[in-house]
């Protein structure tokens, strides 16, 4: 999964959970820092895989998204991605989808999972499933 995470501090800095995070069997606790990460971020960027709703850690970044960050949108770049500048792309709403029933690489990734979404549930409920946030598709 990718996502990006334009930060407005000094200058504009990317994040890239996928390459900054462990991608091994022991996440440790680096996931944690994912909601610091999203809160601190202007806009939410993803780059969705045909795979991308079905997996649990792309199921979390919108909802942290959502609960966290502060952008009035989401903007998506699917995998059929044409560049039709100046177009901003098609306005759709996205199903916030519970990260607990997503698929998992490395089932012990679950833990952490749950953690995130309890983490997420003490700042506010999020209905999955049926909760929606504004998403811009290119």
């Amino acid at each position: 999964f990718f996502f990006v995470c334009v930060c407005y501090f000094v200058f504009p800095a990317f994040s890239l959970p996928s390459s900054c995070l462990p991608q091994s069997d022991e996440l440790g606790q680096a996931f944690q820092l994912l909601p610091v990460w999203t809160a601190c971020c202007e806009r939410f960027l993803c780059f969705a895989t045909t795979d991308y709703a079905d997996r649990a850690w792309c199921r979390i970044e919108p909802v942290l998204a959502a609960v966290f960050g502060f952008a009035d949108h989401l903007t998506v770049i699917s995998s059929g991605f044409v560049n039709r500048w100046p177009e901003r792309g098609q306005k759709r709403d996205m199903v916030l989808l519970n990260p607990e029933d997503g698929l998992l690489t490395v089932d012990a990734d679950r833990a952490a999972v749950q953690e995130l979404c309890a983490a997420t549930s003490r700042v506010r409920a999020v209905n999955f499933g049926k909760e929606k946030v504004v998403a811009f598709f290119l």
